[in-house]
């Protein structure tokens, strides 16, 4: 059984030490993929309990699509998609670190006690799916492990905690987990046990201990084991370098685990842990922490609101346009005027009309349950060439796929779409905070609802009017919609619609499962033009 589930946070760097950022104008999909640090988690109070009994995560792997997570006596799996917990196996206590590795999942096991025949070290070797497809016991037990060029490199663990001066590596081989050797080493660092955690940037090992006072925490070896440097941090309850698609900068990017007690917006102690996958970047010769403020904020205070847009520019956002790649922003379709997040059409590329290029403005980081808030207008005519249906239209799209994972031409992402609209149209009211549904489907009072729009009971508002509208967003269980405060329209179940060709995807990729319990959050341009003056969030 796998309880709770994760809230995943992507984000996109391009100023790490201050903000968020996706680049505003065209940049390609591969130069803001390379600097976009890891997700970030926060765990339902549920998620961790076994770890949270026995002490702390143990251990991490990063791989394309999913972490796992070595739990003293479980391994689990967590969706890089929308967080949720895919899978968990027990496993034997004491397991320690875990290593994801050309399409394996190694674990080394330190176990409370000797089997029969005097051994205590264990490596066990899954696949994508926690499916066991190969151990091997060892007389040493062990604690942190990673794979460089074919081979495991193992923390070779020590009983006693006392403060001590030197340990061993165990190196085996990947292939066949046959013993290559054991190797001392003594890295100048007073630690107690042994190497808790291992991880690699491709060319290092990095080894990472718990300290003694005043010792640095973290030593780095060639492959060969010779000592390069030591380093003050200390990284030993998870740590690994992110997939591919985070990397291509000068420095490489690590995904950092660090697990606090949570607490609720006054201070105060509340059940279970929050446990946050800081980016740390590592260029050779020191670490140093680039997580961006918001995202240690979201994951220490979740009850408290995050201002996704700064008021100053596109920091955090992602364009994706009709016919253009994730990242570019032709035309400056997007963009920020008067302390506003607008959408524009004055650029030359529009002088031919709009001609369907729908475009969508996506927030770096998805998210699960949550309270969402934006105050919008509609101040200008609409561009040359757009659709009749799309006059004074604009939306919200939450539950999204990524901007990335849609096809080139994809008109509008797999979403639930909170549906902004305003003046009255041909003489009828026209409600805003409606819903639509591209690519799916939703129930209202226990039955499946499938056609693509349905009304809210708000009242007509004017284009130059700023109105604030609300959605509570409860994972894959309900949605309700509020405008100036007022409940309009409530639903329930957001599900993958299983005859929508772009859908039928996802719902691959979520291995059959129809229901939406998370994703990406973003704005329209349908070719109406929209302020925003505020768009905030607080995760729940």
């Amino acid at each position: 059984m796998c309880a709770g589930t994760l809230k995943i946070c992507y984000n996109i760097c391009m100023n790490m030490k201050e903000t968020l950022s996706a680049a505003a104008g065209a940049f390609a999909m591969a130069a803001w993929a390379a600097v976009c640090p890891p997700p970030e988690f926060v765990t339902e109070e549920d998620c961790f309990e076994d770890a949270r009994a026995h002490g702390h995560v143990q251990g991490i792997a990063i791989s394309e699509d999913a972490v796992y997570c070595g739990l003293y006596n479980k391994v689990m799996k967590f969706s890089l998609a929308d967080g949720r917990c895919v899978k968990s196996v027990d496993a034997p206590p004491h397991t320690g670190d875990v290593c994801w590795h050309d399409g394996r999942l190694y674990t080394s096991v330190y176990a409370n006690r000797l089997d029969a025949q005097g051994r205590r070290g264990l490596v066990q070797v899954f696949d994508k799916d926690l499916n066991l497809v190969a151990e091997r016991r060892f007389v040493e037990g062990f604690d942190g492990i990673s794979a460089l060029d074919g081979v495991l490199y193992l923390g070779v663990g020590f009983g006693k905690g006392d403060p001590h001066t030197g340990c061993q590596v165990m190196r085996i081989r990947e292939s066949t987990l046959e013993p290559i050797d054991v190797v001392d080493i003594d890295p100048g660092i007073t630690m107690h046990y042994g190497v808790q955690d291992i991880a690699t940037d491709g060319r290092h090992i990095f080894l990472s201990f718990y300290p003694a006072k005043g010792s640095p925490g973290m030593a780095v070896y060639t492959k060969d084991m010779k000592l390069v440097k030591t380093l003050p941090q200390s990284f030993s309850i998870g740590f690994d370098r992110l997939p591919a698609r985070f990397q291509g900068g000068d420095e490489t990017l690590f995904g950092v685990l660090r697990a606090f007690k949570r607490k609720d917006a006054n201070g105060v102690a509340v059940p279970g842990y929050a446990v946050c996958l800081r980016t740390w970047a590592w260029n050779g010769e020191r670490v140093r922490d680039v997580t961006p403020p918001a995202v240690g904020a979201a994951c220490a205070r979740p009850s408290r609101w995050l201002n996704l847009f700064n008021g100053r520019d596109l920091s955090g956002w992602i364009p994706k346009i009709r016919g253009y790649k994730a990242g570019e922003n032709p035309g400056n379709t997007f963009r920020v005027e008067n302390g506003c997040l607008c959408n524009r059409y004055d650029d030359p590329m529009y002088a031919d009309g709009f001609k369907q290029r729908y475009g969508h403005l996506f927030y770096c980081r998805p998210f699960s349950n949550y309270v969402l808030r934006a105050t919008y207008r509609m101040p200008l005519p609409q561009a040359k060439g757009g659709e009749g249906w799309a006059n004074y239209n604009n939306g919200i799209m939450l539950h999204g796929q990524t901007p990335e994972s849609m096809g080139l031409d994809q008109a509008f992402p797999v979403s639930i779409e909170y549906q902004l609209l305003s003046r009255v149209q041909k003489g009828r009211p026209r409600s805003t905070a409606n819903l639509c549904t591209p690519g799916t489907n939703v129930e209202r009072d226990g039955n499946l609802y499938t056609p693509h729009v349905l009304n809210s009971t708000s009242k007509t508002y004017a284009p130059e009017e700023w109105t604030t509208v609300e959605a509570e967003v409860r994972g894959g269980e309900r949605i309700i919609h509020r405008v100036e405060g007022k409940t309009v329209l409530e639903y329930e179940r957001p599900q993958y619609d299983p005859k929508d060709g772009s859908a039928k995807k996802l719902i691959e990729a979520a291995g059959g499962d129809l229901i939406i319990r998370g994703g990406t959050i973003s704005i329209q341009s349908e070719s109406a033009p929209t302020d925003f003056k505020s768009i905030i969030v607080r995760p729940l």
